[in-house]
């Protein structure tokens, strides 16, 4: 009797303890997705997403230089998991326009065509406010300036979104490693990111090939929809031969992110810290814009993979 008692009370106990854990997983997620970041990937979201980031930016001219400069860039995203909803594929392109900085001799408004880059990425989450996530990228080589107008608009592009250099710029292949870890204490969310970015045979300015890509970010939920954040992204260019006062950038990021369930907006501001990038500029700032939607694939897969099991259930 008193073993079957003993056997009662540790079934009850199990049973409490997985229902707390599906409680807490539920909380866990539902935060998370509406702490969205600006730039770097969601941890937990198990959901497929295609967005759209379209950035404005204006620099600064140098005291060497006569013009101002100006920039516009749309990337667009495109992610879903592929197993289990730990692993994701997906794909990111952009193009761009711009006047370049300098001695007012380059023409007018320069488009131009970024890099594709490819992308596998797997995340783990825990119970506690934790997770984690590595990428692995390959950027191919999509993009050719034949101009030395387009050679300054991409370097200007570079200057505002260091994070996507390497699709930025005429380069024959690139490689990009990089780890994600994310720490949720009630409303507020930590994520960092570290990584190390390659590209082969660079064509314009930064002419590194390798770099390291550094970004931390800070949110906030205001309400189930609505949160607010702050990121602050580091470049830095470790090829030998480069001034040292040429190697680091700096963008700092904030704004407000609205998670409506199956469409995700967002507003931004930036701003570089310290010299940026581009030849010719002193300071960058600008906006961006976000639109996105998503969707989830669970439903499909269980139906494509229940479907027969049920009719054969039914027979």
């Amino acid at each position: 009797m008193r073993a079957l008692n003993g056997r009662v009370a540790l079934a009850c106990f199990a049973l409490a303890a997985l229902t707390t854990r599906d409680a807490r997983a539920d909380e866990f997620t539902k935060t998370v997705e509406n702490a969205y970041p600006i730039t770097l990937p969601e941890l937990s979201r198990e959901r497929a997403s295609v967005m759209l980031d379209t950035t404005f930016a204006t620099l600064a001219a140098s005291a060497d230089s006569n013009r101002r400069g100006s920039i516009w860039i749309e990337h667009m995203r495109l992610e879903a998991p592929f197993y289990r909803q730990s692993w994701f594929v997906g794909a990111d392109y952009a193009f761009f326009s711009g006047l370049a900085t300098g001695d007012g001799k380059s023409g007018g408004l320069t488009f131009l065509s970024g890099n594709t880059r490819v992308h596998m990425r797997g995340t783990w989450s825990t119970f506690d406010g934790l997770a984690f996530g590595a990428t692995f990228a390959v950027t191919l080589p999509t993009a050719e300036f034949r101009s030395d107008a387009g050679a300054r608009v991409a370097t200007n592009a570079t200057a505002v979104a260091p994070h996507a250099i390497n699709m930025l710029r005429p380069i024959d292949v690139g490689l990009a490693a990089l780890v994600d870890a994310r720490l949720t204490l009630g409303v507020v969310t930590f994520q960092a990111r570290h990584g190390f970015e390659y590209g082969a045979s660079p064509k314009v300015v930064p002419n590194s090939q390798i770099a390291t890509v550094t970004t931390l970010y800070i949110g906030a939920l205001v309400n189930e929809q609505v949160s607010v954040g702050a990121e602050g992204e580091q470049l830095y260019l470790l090829d030998e031969g480069i001034p040292g006062a040429q190697r680091l950038s700096v963008v700092a990021r904030m704004g407000v992110t609205w998670d409506l369930k199956s469409v995700l907006l967002g507003a931004y501001v930036f701003s570089t810290v310290g010299t940026p990038l581009a030849r010719d500029a002193d300071a960058a700032y600008g906006a961006m814009l976000r639109v996105g939607w998503t969707w989830d694939v669970r439903p499909l897969k269980k139906f494509m993979s229940g479907a027969p099991g049920m009719s054969r259930a039914q027979e």
